[in-house]
C-alpha cells in the first residue's frame, strides 16, 4: 500500500496557494515559518510537549526536525509536501497514517545515524480531523489502537525487491530481503502502548482504523492529523542509550477508495527527530494562510494517552 513512491503532483492553483511556493520540489509557504516558543512551565505538563497553533503550522510547512536515513532528497516525503483538499469528490475515504524510521545524517540517500541498541518508540494517541464549510471541525480519529506494518514487507509488496528503493542508487531491494525475519514490533508498554524499533532494513508503517467517509456535501476544505510519540528504554536492566538514539516520524492521511483501497496520500507533514519527551507531530493540508486556519477555531490536544 505504499504512498511514498506516488509521482508528486502538484494540484491546481487557487489563489490561496499564492502563499505556497515550489523550492527544491517541495511546496513551502511564502511567508516566514518560524519555530513556536516552549510553553510557559504554568501550561506545560512534565514530559510532554504541548501541542499548539504554531506547532501545527510549523509541522505543516515548517522544515524537518529530523532527517529519514537511505531517502533520496528528490522524493517528497524527505520534506513536508502540503496540499490542497480537492472539492471533485475524487476519494471517498480518508484515514491517517505515520512512519518511523532511522535518523540519517540529512544528505540524499545518507545511511543512518541512529547508536542506540537499547532504545524504542512508544507510540501514543493518534487523532484526525476534517474541516467542513458547513459544520466546522469534525473529528474522525481518536484511538491508540491501530493496525500497520514493516515496510516493505517483502511477501506481496511490489517494492521488496527493488533496486534503489526510496529513489537511492544501492542493492537495497536485496538487503532488505536478506532481513526478512527481523520484526520492527517490539511489544507494549506498561500503558499498552505499540513499541516499535526500526532498523536500517526494515521502517514502521502504521495507521489509525476506522476509516472516515468524507461528506463532500458539506464542502470539506482541510484535514488535521495528530499524533504523540517518544523514546523509552527497551530493557530497564540494562543501560539507557536514548541519547545516541536517532528515529524519525512523519504523518499524514490517505486518499482512500470506496472500498477502503488507498490511492495516494493528501500529503506529507515534515520529519521530527523523536525525543525523550512526548511530543505532537502534526499534519495539515495546505491551500490557505495561517490567519485563515487559526480563524476556524482548530482542535489543538495534548493527550499521548
Amino acid at each position: 500500500m505504499k504512498k511514498l513512491f506516488i509521482a508528486f503532483l502538484i494540484l491546481p492553483f487557487t489563489t490561496a496557494w499564492a502563499d505556497l511556493i515550489l523550492t527544491n520540489k517541495t511546496l513551502v509557504p511564502t511567508q516566514s515559518v518560524s519555530e513556536p516558543a516552549p510553553a510557559p512551565t504554568s501550561t506545560a505538563v512534565a514530559g510532554v510537549v504541548p501541542n499548539s497553533m504554531d506547532l501545527i503550522w510549523a509541522d505543516a510547512f515548517g522544515t524537518n526536525q529530523g532527517d529519514p536515513a537511505y531517502v533520496s532528497k528528490y522524493y517528497p516525503l524527505f520534506s513536508a509536501v502540503p496540499r490542497t483538499f480537492p472539492l471533485d469528490g475524487s476519494f471517498p475515504k480518508t484515514n491517517g497514517w505515520y512512519e518511523i524510521m532511522e535518523g540519517g545524517d540529512g544528505t540524499s540517500c545518507g545511511y543512518t545515524t541512529n547508536a542506540a541498541t537499547n532504545t524504542v518508540v512508544e507510540v501514543g494517541r493518534i487523532s484526525a480531523w476534517i474541516y467542513y464549510e458547513v459544520g466546522g471541525w469534525v473529528q474522525y480519529l481518536n484511538t491508540t489502537t491501530r493496525a500497520g506494518m514493516n515496510q516493505p514487507n517483502a511477501s506481496g509488496d511490489p517494492y521488496a525487491t527493488v533496486e534503489g528503493y526510496y529513489g537511492c542508487p544501492t542493492t537495497g531491494g536485496a538487503m532488505r530481503l536478506s532481513h526478512m525475519g527481523y520484526d520492527t514490533k517490539a511489544g507494549f508498554s506498561a500503558a499498552g502502548l505499540g513499541l516499535y524499533k526500526p532498523n536500517y532494513a526494515w521502517i514502521w508503517h502504521g495507521w489509525g482504523d476506522p476509516q472516515v467517509t468524507i461528506d463532500y456535501s458539506k464542502n470539506p476544505k482541510a484535514v488535521l492529523v495528530t499524533m504523540y510519540a517518544r523514546l523509552v528504554v527497551q530493557n530497564p536492566s540494562l543501560p539507557d542509550d536514548r541519547d545516541k538514539a536517532n528515529y524519525v516520524i512523519h504523518i499524514s492521511a490517505d486518499k482512500k477508495s470506496s472500498t477502503g483501497i488507498t490511492t495516494g496520500d493528501i500529503g506529507i507533514s515534515r520529519w521530527k527527530r523523536i525525543t525523550k519527551d512526548w511530543q505532537p507531530i502534526n499534519f495539515l493540508t495546505g491551500g490557505w494562510t495561517k490567519a485563515q486556519f487559526q480563524a476556524t477555531n482548530p482542535p489543538i490536544t495534548t493527550n499521548p494517552y
